[in-house]
C-alpha cells in the first residue's frame, strides 16, 4: 500500500500536470477567492505552484468589518473585488479574469479601478446564461439586457427631447424602467406602496443561500437615486390619486401571493412573510407548494435545524420551475441533505394552525406541525391595467404584473418598454 505521503506527491504531480494542459508553460499566477468557517481568503497559485493566501485581516478594516458582521457570501464577492485590486496593484499577479460576472457586468474592471463598485451590476448566481446556452442559444443575463445584444439593443442617446414618464411598482421592473427612463434624459416619478424598494426581490433573497439577490437591489436603488428618480414610497395609486400628464405609464405593481380556496388557508403563515422576516415560523413546518419559492423556503428551514415536510400537488418538487439544470440538481440535493420530507401527487383538502390533510390515491393523510407555510404561487397586479388604458395613450404592463415570472423578464421588460420610446 502506498504511504500517505506519497499519495499526495502522486496527487501534486497529478495537479501539476493537469496545469501544464490547462494553463500552457510557463503558467501564470491565478486567484482563487474563498471562505473558511471563520474568515475569507485569496488563494494565489503562482508559476512553481507555490500557494499564498492572503487574508481578510491584510486589507481595509472596513473590508474587514464586512466580513466580520455579515458573514455571507455577499462579503465574499466585495473581499473579491478588493483582493484581486490588491493583488495586481501589489505585483502578485498580471491579471484577474471572471467569468459569469462580466456577462453581468462588462465594465467591472474599469469601476473597480475608478473606485465606482456601486456602479456594479451584480451578478445573482441565477444562471440564465448557462440556461440560454444549454437550450442552444446565445448567453442571456438576467440584470444585462444588453448581453450579447450591446448593438441591437443599444439605448438610443438623449436627443433633449423631454419626456414624462410614471412608473408604478418599485419592484426590480419598475426600477429597470424607472433607471432606463432617466438614461434617455426623461423625467421619471416613482410609486411604490411600501416603504422600501425592491419587491419580490426581498423574499428571493431571503434564503440563506440567496444572499446575492439582495445585491441587485442595493444596484438598482443606488442607480435610482444617483440618476435622479423621483421616488415615493408608502404611496400605492388607485383610481382615487391618479394624476398627472405623462408620455408613457409603467404598471409594474409585481405580484401577491395566491390564496387558493382550501378550508383553513387563511390560517397558513406566507412564504414571502418568512422570507422577508415579517413572520416566523415553529420546529416542525409543513410548506405547501413545491416550486422554487416553497423548496427554496424549506430548504432555509431546514438549513435552521427545522422539521419541514413539502407537500406539492405535482408529481415531483419543482415541476413547473424553468430554470437551469445547475440550479435544480443543486436545490434537490439539498433538498436531501437537510433532511427535508416530499409528499407529492398530494391534493391539500384542509388546513388548520397545527395540521395539513391531503388526498392521494384515494387515501386521506394528516400531517401534525407547528406552522404551515403557503407557498402556492403568486397572482399579478394588474388591476390598474383597464383604468391606465383610459387615461393614457401609451401603457406598458411589465414583469410580474403580466404573470409571475423571473428576474430576468422583470429587468428585461423594464428595459425594452423605454428603449422603444419614440
Amino acid at each position: 500500500m502506498l504511504k500517505k505521503a506519497d499519495k499526495n506527491a502522486k496527487r501534486l504531480q497529478r495537479h501539476k500536470r493537469v496545469r501544464r494542459k490547462v494553463f500552457g508553460t510557463p503558467q501564470r499566477p491565478r486567484l482563487c477567492v474563498f471562505r473558511s468557517s471563520n474568515n475569507i481568503y485569496a488563494q494565489i497559485i503562482d508559476d512553481t505552484n507555490r500557494v499564498t493566501l492572503v487574508a481578510a485581516s491584510s486589507l481595509d478594516e472596513a473590508v474587514k468589518g464586512a466580513v466580520n458582521h455579515t458573514g455571507n457570501k455577499e462579503a465574499a464577492k466585495m473581499v473579491g473585488e478588493m483582493v484581486a485590486k490588491k493583488a495586481v496593484e501589489d505585483g502578485i499577479l498580471d491579471y484577474v479574469g471572471l467569468a459569469h460576472q462580466m456577462l453581468a457586468d462588462p465594465y467591472w474592471p474599469k469601476k473597480v479601478k475608478a473606485h465606482h463598485e456601486e456602479d456594479i451590476a451584480p451578478c445573482v448566481g441565477c444562471n440564465e446564461c448557462l440556461l440560454a446556452g444549454f437550450s442552444g442559444k446565445h448567453y442571456y443575463c438576467a440584470v444585462n439586457p444588453l448581453c450579447y445584444a450591446e448593438k441591437a439593443y443599444a439605448l438610443p442617446l438623449p436627443n433633449g427631447q423631454k419626456r414624462n414618464v410614471l412608473v408604478i411598482g418599485g419592484g426590480p421592473a419598475g426600477m429597470m424602467a424607472a433607471i432606463t427612463a432617466k438614461r434617455r434624459g426623461f423625467d421619471v416619478d416613482l410609486y411604490e406602496k411600501e416603504d422600501k424598494l425592491g419587491g419580490t426581490l426581498w423574499p428571493a433573497g431571503g434564503p440563506d443561500f440567496k444572499a446575492d439577490v439582495l445585491k441587485l437591489i442595493k444596484y438598482l436603488e443606488t442607480q435610482c437615486q444617483k440618476l435622479g428618480v423621483n421616488i415615493h414610497l408608502n404611496t400605492a395609486i388607485t383610481k382615487d390619486n391618479l394624476e398627472g400628464d405623462y408620455d408613457k405609464v409603467i404598471l409594474a405593481a409585481g405580484s401577491t401571493p395566491a390564496m387558493p380556496p382550501i378550508p383553513g388557508i387563511d390560517t397558513t403563515v406566507l412564504a414571502s412573510d418568512y422570507l422577508t422576516h415579517q413572520a416566523t415560523v415553529g420546529k416542525k413546518v409543513v410548506v405547501i407548494g413545491a416550486g422554487l419559492a416553497g423548496t427554496e423556503a424549506a430548504c432555509d428551514i431546514a438549513g435552521k435545524d427545522g422539521d419541514v415536510t413539502l407537500v406539492e400537488m405535482c408529481p415531483d418538487i419543482l415541476f413547473t420551475a424553468n430554470h437551469c439544470l445547475n440550479n435544480d440538481q443543486h436545490l434537490r440535493k439539498m433538498v436531501k441533505d437537510r433532511g427535508v420530507k416530499v409528499e407529492a401527487n398530494a391534493k391539500v383538502t384542509n388546513i388548520t394552525p397545527t395540521s395539513v390533510t391531503f388526498e392521494r390515491d384515494g387515501q386521506t393523510m394528516t400531517l401534525e406541525c407547528d406552522t404551515v407555510l403557503n407557498a402556492v404561487g403568486f397572482r399579478p397586479n394588474n388591476q390598474l391595467e383597464d383604468l391606465l388604458d383610459e387615461k393614457y395613450d401609451e401603457v406598458a404592463v411589465i414583469g410580474d404584473a403580466v404573470a409571475p415570472r423571473k428576474i430576468l423578464t422583470a429587468i428585461h421588460e423594464g428595459y425594452h418598454a423605454i428603449r422603444v420610446m419614440e
